[in-house]
């Protein structure tokens, strides 16, 4: 009998997941195929890179830095891809939840991550914002879906709580990559 044999692939020392499966797509000549569908249309391997690198810069204004940890609670759209990637951009550490967990899931979580940074879609407010506003680790969190005013009505806790549209509209399509090492936490 044969023994069928796996060898696992060797990386190179530097080595960030997102250049690998994203960067490196647009620079072989792919950014304009199609990536990833959804209901409602199709994304790009040029506009993935292009929301996750508006991420990217989101998140670097709030301060995260490499290795931190953020969870992302999405139901799979298209925000869900541009954080993931958008995430391992910066070198921080994609940690994910299920948006239809009950609120005391969400608060051990949040202790057992240690998330820095919270990514999650309004649907999840009722279950998640008492958590978040509780977390000695989590000092921001935004919102997929929502407004300023929606957000207003957390009450002391709102200064956590911060529009993801807004800000990833409002911020740019450019970020460069951290090169982070292949052992690195990410």
């Amino acid at each position: 009998s044969v023994t069928p044999t796996f060898q696992i692939p060797e990386f190179p020392a530097h080595f960030n997941m997102a250049s690998y499966f994203l960067d490196d797509r647009i620079t072989s000549g792919h950014g304009e195929r199609v990536a990833v569908r959804y209901r409602g249309g199709r994304l790009t391997y040029r506009d993935i890179l292009q929301a996750s690198n508006r991420v990217s810069n989101v998140l670097h204004a709030l301060g995260l830095e490499p290795e931190q940890r953020v969870l992302v609670v999405l139901p799979d759209r298209p925000e869900f891809v541009a954080s993931f990637f958008g995430i391992l951009k910066t070198g921080a550490v994609v940690t994910m939840a299920n948006p239809l967990l009950p609120t005391e899931d969400y608060a051990y979580l949040l202790e057992y991550t240690r998330a820095k940074i919270v990514i999650t879609h309004k649907d999840v407010l009722p279950r998640i914002a008492q958590p978040i506003a509780e977390s000695r680790w989590t000092q921001d969190a935004l919102v997929v879906d929502t407004n300023p005013r929606e957000l207003s009505d957390l009450g002391g806790a709102s200064t956590r709580f911060k529009c993801f549209d807004t800000l990833t509209r409002e911020s740019k399509s450019e970020f460069e990559t951290l090169l982070t090492h292949r052992d690195d936490v990410a």
